[in-house]
Parts: C-alpha cells; structure tokens; sequence
C-alpha cells in the first residue's frame, strides 16, 4: 500500500522555515529522547550524515533555504507564487516489516518522480518520521529547478494517487485503490444488467483524534506534576501547622505542671508554722508571728504572680500560634482548591478523551453500515429502502453554485457525517459522477414522485391514520411519521402534498407504508390515475395498488414502458386480466417485443371467449402469457 497526500503549499521562506521546523523540533506529548522527531534528513543539495551534529544540520538547511530561494527568484513569471510544496508518503505496516527504512525512502523519491518526472531536478528534504507510531515520510521540495523553471503539478491529487498505485504493482506492496479487486462490487443498471463499479473502502482515518487523545494524555500529565507539587508544597505546610500545634500542646503541659509546681508551693506556704516550746515564749515578748507571716504572704504573692505572669505568657504564645495555623489552614484551603480546579481539568480532558473514543467508536460503526449497504444493494432504489430500515436518511444540501453536499443521518442515535467521510465515493460531485441513478433519486425530488393524470376531485380534507402527523405549510401538505421531530429536521417528510393537490412527492427514505399511504391519499383525493417519471418506483406503487384491489393494477403508471418481467413482480407471477392487457397496449406502455407477445394473447382470447379473463381463472388451448 502506498499513500501519497500534499499537505499545503507555500509561497513564503517564513512559511517555508515553520514547515522545516515543524519536521525538525520534537513536539511536546508526541515526542521524548526514545521517540524523537528527527531521525534522518536525505537531500539532493547537501549531505547530512548525523541529525544530532546540529552544525552540519543547520549548514544543510540554510543551503536548501537558499537554494529554493534563489531558484524562485529566477522565474520571470510573477504568477508562479508558490515556491514549495510539503507531501507525505507512507506504505503500510506489512510493508514497512517486509522494507528497511532505506528501501522505502527509495521508494518514496521513486514515488515523487512518478508523480513529477523534473523531481530530482528541484531542491527537496525527505524527512523519515516514526514518531507517531507509524513509518512515514515528509517531503519538502522548492517548485523551481535551477533554471527558474516551474515544477508545479496541477490536479495533484489524482496524479499522487495515479504514481502510488504504480509504485504498488512495480514493488509488489498492499494494494490499495483500484489495484485492489475488493474495491469492485456490482450493481444493476437501469436495465437490469449487472455492471462492475469502483466503490473503495473507507480507511479509518483516526489520525488527528489519535494525536489529540496523545496530547490530552500530555496535558494531563503535566497537569498531574503541579498537583504533585501542590500536594507536595501542602505537605510542607501540614508539617509546619503540625509543629505549631505540637508546640502548643507541649507549652500547655509545661505551663501546666509550671502552676501546678507553684500552686504546691503556695499551699505549703500556706500551711501554719510549727513554733517549738522556746519559740513560743519568745514570740510573746516579740512580733515575730507576724513578720513570719508576713513574710509568707509576700512569698504567697511572688509565687501567684509567677503563675499569672506564666499562664499569660502562654495564651500570648498560644493565640500567636493559633493565627500561624490559622494563616496555615488557609494557604491548604488555597491549595486543595487549586488542586481542585487542575483535578476537574484533568477528569474532563480525561472524559474528552472517552469520549472522543466512543465518539470515534460509533462513527466507525455509523460508516462501515452505509457501506456494508450500499455493498449489498442491487440498485439504487434497494439502497434507500436498505438505509430507511436501518432508520439512516439521507440527504443532499444545495448551494448557490449549483454544487451541494451529501449527508447520511442516523435518526436513532442523532449522529450525521457528510457522505465523503462515509466514502468518497459518495461525495456530491462523485456520486453525480458514478452513480447517476441514485445521485436523482436524493436530488431530484420531481423523480421521486407522483402526478395525477386525471380526478374527480372530492375532499378538502385528508384523513390519515394514526401512524403519521400531518402539516400545513405554504399551501402543501407534508405528512411526517408521528416519532419523526419535523421542526428538527422538516425537510425529512415521508409524503409532501402539493397546494393544488396534483402531486405527491415522496420523502428520500420512503417505504412500503408511505407508498400504501399515499396510493389512500391518492384515491382519497380522488384520483383515477397517476403517473411517474421513476420506473422503480411506479412498480412498487403498483404492487402496492394491486394488492389492495386488483383493478387498480394500473392505477400508477409509468413514463417508462414496463417489460412483462416486471409485471410478474407486481402480480407475484398472477396472470392478468384481458382488460389490463389491452389497457398496456393502448397507453403504449409495453416494450415492443412484450406488446406482440400480448397481442397474440389476446387473439387467442379473443376467440375463446369475449369476457375479461380472470387472473386466477385458466383458458384452456389458450397462448400463457408467460413471465421469464
């Protein structure tokens, strides 16, 4: 497999240095020491043996710089604007394991002349990457030779996909595109042949989700490095509140057992003096009690003066200490919160990343059914009935340029994706393209309906069942099914009614129950007949009419003549009534060869018997009108 993709273009040397320093510098989440950006540099104007010398690197860049430059400045054309382009190419895992690095590189410059055969004759960089997971190259190339002449391709793309695919069958590599027989499938034509169509399959392109989920993954854990700065930088904090409160309760206990120490001895203090015999007698011709006692209460008062200067000393500490811890608790509050804020930051990228990868999940899923049915359709008409059973509409935008885009809807879980991310073959310009059949169908709303021939006109007033809901709306009726959200998306109508009451156009995922609704419209409206310009559809209205009433068979007709094959699908292979018969013969609505054959029927029982011939009634000796 060989992918070949330019990237831009530009016209400037500042747009040309980002580009080079975008394949040089290492990006942050992407890119470490084992997985660095810059591996290898080939180059036609200079040689770099080691990326690492960066002397011998930034020499071989400024001289490609100059190069370009210089090159450019020689053209005389002040048109040719762009002085270099930037393309990828990559091959697939089987052949990077089966190629070395170098074989490839080999390849991809291969791949480049292919593409432009003057590629050698321009200054190019070819940049080797594996940082991503994934073997690939990036090209940069200056668009002018050293003559000044312009080597700018046109339609870029298809030739890019045009030299890969050659570079596939020379190399023997994984085929891809239209190398691939599994990108052919087969589908009926307007006339009933089968023919091989191109329909590639859709490759996951999860590149730019996969390199968002890496860098989400980098943010977050950068994010987890502050918190752990912040928790660390909170544990230093915890730690100094914690001493704080140690302290405290350890100068409670020694301010405690401190007034407990001086209380004792103020209680001893306090205690009478034991006088002996002699000191008695003594203290009876002196005042030595009292000069004892007085010299206690001064003691008494030091030791209570002690405690009161004690216990102020330490509620003074106590209340410093108290505004530290408190002056603590609010610098943890702060940071709890700014762990908090950068917690909720990491919870919701990392929810953007589930997300993202449910999201992906079901886009996935979304694609590979659109294509698994389109695979499995015979025409374009089975597609639509396909898509509406799986409850997926399908749409198509205008725009003013008569240009437009296709998109697929999924009404069940209210998802939509354009049609070129499903496929790109189903992009508005290459469905138009390769299957005209089905690009009308969803486009042209006119093929898609029908149109009265003849009524008598009766009532003013439909009723419908319950089933559906109906609107008035410029004069039309658009009928919706009852769960479908019409304000949401109103152009999703199953039957649109026009004003005069003539046409009923059908919504682009009709099925068998809007089809048996409209032909009660229809009647209701009183119509006697009504016509299509869609053949698949008028066989289906048919079918439907007939199996409500059998004389109704041609109550719907065809612009395009019918063929007996399909009237056995109507009928389910039932014989039809002489008068149907001639009905087809006379509004010229059989294929030459099934009108003769109807005529000789109709001989036959022309001269049986003259009475309308009962399907279900059979004619002896009679010519069968066989359906093959």
């Amino acid at each position: 497999m060989a992918i070949y993709s330019l990237k831009h273009e530009g016209q400037t040397l500042k747009q040309l240095k980002k580009v080079i320093a975008y394949n040089t510098n290492d990006k942050d989440g992407l890119n470490s020491l084992n997985n660095p950006r810059l591996i290898s540099v080939t180059s036609n104007i200079g040689y770099c043996e080691n990326t690492n010398n960066k002397d011998d690197y930034n020499d071989l860049i400024d001289n490609f710089i100059m190069t370009v430059d210089s090159n450019s400045k020689l053209s005389k054309n002040n048109r040719q604007r762009h002085i270099y382009d930037h393309s990828v190419i990559s091959f697939s895992e089987e052949d990077d394991k089966k190629y070395s690095i170098k074989e490839l590189e080999k390849m991809a410059i291969e791949t480049a002349k292919l593409y432009e055969p003057g590629f050698e004759d321009t200054p190019y960089l070819i940049y080797p990457q594996m940082d991503s997971g994934k073997l690939h190259y990036h090209v940069v190339r200056g668009l002018h030779d050293d003559n000044g002449d312009y080597h700018r391709v046109k339609n870029s793309k298809l030739k890019m996909q045009s030299a890969a695919q050659k570079i596939e069958k020379k190399h023997n590599l994984t085929l891809t595109g239209k190398n691939n027989p599994e990108n052919y499938i087969f589908k009926m034509d307007d006339n009933g042949k089968m023919e091989k169509i191109y329909f590639p399959k859709k490759y996951e392109n999860t590149k730019i989700s996969k390199n968002k989920k890496i860098e989400n993954n980098h943010i977050i854990d950068l994010k987890n490095k502050e918190v752990d700065a912040i928790d660390f930088n909170k544990s230093k904090i915890v730690n100094k509140k914690n001493k704080e409160q140690n302290i405290a309760k350890s100068n409670y206990k020694k301010t405690n057992d401190f007034v407990n120490d001086k209380y004792s001895k103020i209680e001893k203090l306090k205690e009478p003096i034991n006088y002996s015999f002699l000191d008695n007698i003594k203290n009876q011709f002196t005042n030595q009690k009292e000069l004892d006692k007085e010299y206690r209460n001064k003691l008494i008062k030091r030791e209570e003066g002690y405690i009161d200067s004690g216990i102020k000393k330490y509620h003074t500490d106590l209340s410093d200490r108290k505004i530290k811890v408190k002056r603590y608790n609010s610098e943890i509050d702060k940071e709890n919160k700014k762990s908090e804020i950068i917690n909720n930051s990491i919870n919701s990228l990392k929810g953007k990343n589930r997300r993202n990868d449910i999201r992906e999940e079901k886009y996935d899923t979304f694609k590979t059914k659109i294509n698994d049915l389109y695979k499995k359709s015979e025409n374009a008409m089975s597609f639509l009935k396909l898509l509406n059973d799986e409850n997926i509409e399908i749409s198509v935008i205008e725009r003013k340029n008569r240009n437009g885009g296709i998109t697929f809807t999924d009404l069940k879980n209210d998802i939509s994706l354009s049609g070129s991310k499903v496929n790109s073959y189903f992009s508005y310009g290459k469905m138009k393209k390769n299957d005209k059949h089905l690009f009308d169908l969803i486009h042209n709303y006119e093929s898609n309906s029908i149109k009265k021939l003849e009524n008598d006109y009766k009532n003013e007033t439909l009723k419908i069942n319950d089933n559906y809901k109906k609107i008035e709306k410029n004069g039309e009726t658009l009928i919706y099914y009852k769960l479908k959200d019409n304000e949401k998306r109103p152009y999703n109508y199953n039957l649109k009614i026009s004003e005069n009451k003539d046409r009923i156009s059908f919504g682009q995922n009709s099925n068998d129950f809007d089809l048996r609704l409209s032909y009660q419209c229809a009647k209701e409206m009183g119509w006697k007949n009504a016509t299509s310009e869609n053949k698949e559809l008028s066989i289906r209205l048919m079918k439907i009419a007939y199996s409500e009433n059998k004389d109704d068979l041609l109550f719907f007709r065809s612009k395009e003549k019918l063929s007996l094959v399909d009237l056995k699908e109507v009928t389910n292979g039932k014989r039809l009534k002489t008068k149907h018969l001639n009905e087809l013969l006379d509004n010229d609505m059989l294929h030459e060869k099934d009108a003769q054959r109807v005529k000789e029927e109709l001989k036959i029982r022309g001269s049986i018997q003259e009475k309308s011939f009962d399907c279900d009634e059979p004619i002896k000796n009679s010519v069968k009108v066989r359906f093959r």
